[in-house]
């Protein structure tokens, strides 16, 4: 039922309406209550995941979208975050608000790079607390894009300029650190200085209030943050994958409208992130779920990071022939196990 609802985006009254089809009715508020227990079991593990990226990562890419919560008269609007932490998680956070204050909580203790879209919100982290400023050149592309109506002949140029960059992000991206450091940097540097050229043949031409000015003003705000890259290997030059994250949500707004109450979008942040990080990690997400929902709640609070797809590998590895025991399928438990519960309860 998570998986259907959270990566499949089933809505619970359309898993309902098919239940029947497996040979039994399954009323939607018996699956939200599943869903809810499950939550209370599994929310301490994203907890302890955000934890972790703000203490250890050394760069959370970001981005947000809207999530609409149902409310008498109209719907409220709040929002989701995505948080990439290195390689390490994939974590959605729900806030009422998309403000420097939400983003500051959500981030406390976090002291690396942040690579963003350069929206005004983040201005305080970088002033205040001096987390490095990385920007993204799919959207300086994007700007470029929106020109074709106007200055088709001028965006095309951009365009074309812009891709051999991200051509040099593609084939260096296997390179091995500090190297792809270097060769990275020596390969797009050439780029970087034809586009610098093209923009100033180009600022002159630029109707104010157009969509070319715009572009323009962009590039000329994040220029430095846009660079980044060249000195770390690590950074990427694009906030896409924060964006493909988000797509799961924006889909599922098509299907389900609006969330019915705060509870219900906290469910989906918490959900999404085990599942979206066991992609991260090459885990097969259900039987993860299955794993982790049956220990739980016999699990350490303060050790749950180490039910965090990231670790469950050695976790798993490492667990006592009695852990192993309860996270095994009920019908898969041997006779000779069942023969040695019943002799030690007589």
């Amino acid at each position: 039922i998570m998986l259907a609802k959270y990566d499949l985006l089933l809505p619970l009254h359309r898993q309902e309406r098919a239940s029947p089809r497996q040979g039994f009715y399954l009323p939607r508020s018996t699956q939200c209550g599943w869903l809810g227990e499950a939550y209370d079991y599994v929310y301490r593990i994203v907890d302890a995941m955000m934890v972790d990226a703000c203490a250890k990562a050394h760069c959370i890419a970001t981005d947000a979208t809207g999530a609409p919560v149902r409310q008498r008269g109209k719907c409220a609007r709040w929002h989701v975050f995505v948080f990439l932490a290195d390689r390490d998680h994939v974590i959605f956070r729900a806030v009422r608000d998309h403000t420097s204050a939400s983003i500051a909580t959500l981030l406390e203790g976090f002291k690396g790079a942040l690579l963003s879209d350069a929206a005004s919100i983040y201005d305080a982290l970088h002033r205040e607390r001096g987390l490095l400023n990385v920007f993204c050149w799919a959207h300086v592309r994007r700007y470029f894009w929106y020109c074709r109506e106007t200055d088709p002949a001028l965006a095309d140029e951009a365009m074309a300029i812009l891709s051999r960059l991200f051509q040099v992000e593609r084939e260096t991206r296997d390179v091995p650190m500090p190297a792809r450091t270097v060769e990275r940097a020596r390969r797009a540097m050439p780029i970087l200085e034809i586009f610098d050229a093209w923009i100033a043949r180009t600022r002159p031409r630029a109707t104010p209030r157009t969509p070319l000015a715009a572009a323009l003003t962009y590039y000329d705000n994040q220029r430095e943050g846009l660079r980044r890259f060249l000195v770390d290997g690590r950074l990427r030059i694009d906030n896409n994958l924060s964006e493909q994250q988000l797509r799961n949500l924006v889909l599922g707004r098509r299907n389900w409208t609006f969330f019915e109450n705060p509870n219900g979008l906290r469910w989906y942040a918490v959900f999404r992130s085990l599942i979206a990080s066991c992609a991260l990690h090459g885990i097969e997400p259900q039987e993860y779920l299955e794993e982790i929902l049956r220990l739980a709640p016999h699990w350490t609070t303060t050790r749950m990071l180490e039910l965090s797809p990231k670790y469950w590998a050695a976790t798993r590895a490492a667990l006592t022939a009695g852990e192993l025991e309860i996270i095994r399928r009920p019908w898969e438990t041997s006779k000779a196990v069942v023969a040695e519960v019943v002799d030690a309860a007589a």
